[in-house]
């Protein structure tokens, strides 16, 4: 049985080096507004709730001293940190197969 070999065929655009290099930085920065995205709402949500109704509890309490705006300012940095420590953990488990090599002449 014969083996013929298969005609070289030049790379299409798509499919070079080039394209692939640019498809890599589009696939991060798409990963990073991603995930800006899903941490901004997060962070308003978890900072502003707590001193909402710490604002809130004042008003109804005639509290002079805004003891339950600065309780809520508390738990707001508390849950602000979780928000952005659990983003940062799952940035990095999606990414930690992916190497990025910097190149020159880009």
């Amino acid at each position: 049985m014969n083996k013929t070999k298969a005609q070289k065929v030049k790379p299409s655009p798509e499919t070079s080096n080039k394209a692939k290099k640019y498809e890599k930085y589009a696939n991060a920065s798409g990963m990073f507004f991603g995930f800006a995205l899903d941490m901004s709402w997060k962070l308003l949500i978890s900072f502003m709730l707590p001193v909402i109704i710490g604002s809130y509890l004042d008003s109804k309490y005639k509290s002079f001293n805004s003891t339950f705006v600065l309780i809520g300012l508390l738990i707001s940095f508390i849950l602000s940190s979780i928000v952005v420590y659990t983003t940062i953990k799952e940035a990095n488990s999606l990414t930690k197969d992916i190497k990025f090599k910097k190149e020159d002449n880009v």
